[in-house]
């Protein structure tokens, strides 16, 4: 019978309970910021995204309104996956009885679940693998999104501020993406500038900035083979060696910005199934349903095409 990851870990001992259960927000503090939208038992969550308000205009007295005041507003439908992701924790049955070690292989299998979800949340494409779901990446074109050049370039801070900019609300209420070679050279960008705004900087020590004009930074770190999720490796034009900054603002509810869905949300996230002995080897399945909605059409922004290089 499956139990959500909280029911398993009650069942195990103390010191193994704590590495299950505070699996998710220790592993990336994305999970502290994002939060999840509970699906229950569903496959798809569907909602209303605004993709215009419709006209306004002047009348005189006793006169109409132009045509274009007469338009309605256009909201779009859409439809969000929940996606099947996982794994099996397999455990000779030799040890098989011993319910700490299990918890600590349930664990393992945990932590690499929340950073493959993390891989896909920011780089996530369909078209790569039609069984999964569409990351930040995919999703952040037109006007949320900007480049460093055709074939790249150092980063702009103007940029940089334009797209934070254009995700609404105050700075404190938005997060700013990278990997932490890009943190480390947007620090030496910020030295190298005149100096007008090191007072608006958060300083982790004295070359690594915490946040950026209001704006907590955050290091999505490695994914399940411990590879950096995000750093200087991304193709522009005649450069693959350039690297994004993303701008999104979490939901504080699902009907606003950037919200996680899955199922047991309030739980874990993943279910825990064990299933028993087969021939030499133990089975417990780790697995559940998840996926990501950007509720507002300018929930996040994406500036693209950075290489790793101080300004001229």
């Amino acid at each position: 019978m499956a139990e959500t990851l909280l029911q398993y870990a009650t069942q195990v001992p103390n010191k193994a309970r704590r590495g299950v259960v505070e699996i998710f927000a220790a592993e990336n503090a994305l999970f502290e910021l994002l939060k999840f939208q509970d699906l229950g038992d569903a496959f798809v969550y569907e909602y209303d995204r605004e993709a215009s308000l419709g006209g306004i205009g002047f009348r005189s007295l006793n006169g109409d309104y132009p045509a274009a005041a007469k338009t309605t507003g256009v909201v779009n439908q859409i439809r969000e996956p929940a996606v099947i992701l996982g794994g099996e924790a397999n455990i000779d049955r030799q040890l098989y009885g011993n319910n700490a070690y299990k918890a600590n292989k349930v664990a393992m299998k945990a932590k690499a679940a929340a950073r493959f979800y993390i891989k896909n949340f920011v780089k996530g494409d369909t078209k790569t693998n039609p069984k999964g779901f569409d990351g930040l990446y995919k999703r952040l074109t037109g006007g949320n999104l900007k480049w460093g050049g055709t074939n790249g370039g150092p980063i702009d801070l103007l940029v940089l501020e334009e797209l934070m900019d254009r995700v609404p609300g105050e700075n404190s209420q938005k997060v700013l993406l990278m990997g932490a070679a890009m943190r480390r050279r947007l620090g030496a960008v910020i030295r190298a500038d005149d100096g007008t705004i090191v007072t608006l900087i958060e300083w982790e020590g004295k070359h690594t900035p915490k946040s950026y004009n209001g704006s907590r930074i955050v290091v999505p770190g490695e994914d399940e083979a411990g590879t950096e999720i995000m750093q200087f490796n991304e193709t522009r034009g005649s450069s693959n060696v350039t690297g994004s900054i993303v701008c999104f603002r979490p939901g504080e509810n699902d009907e606003e910005f950037v919200v996680g869905i899955a199922t047991h949300a309030d739980q874990g996230i993943f279910e825990v199934e064990d299933q028993g002995v087969r021939g030499t080897t133990g089975q417990i399945l780790v697995e559940g349903r998840a996926g990501l909605t950007v509720h507002h059409p300018k929930g996040a922004t994406r500036y693209g095409g950075i290489t790793n290089a101080l300004p001229a």
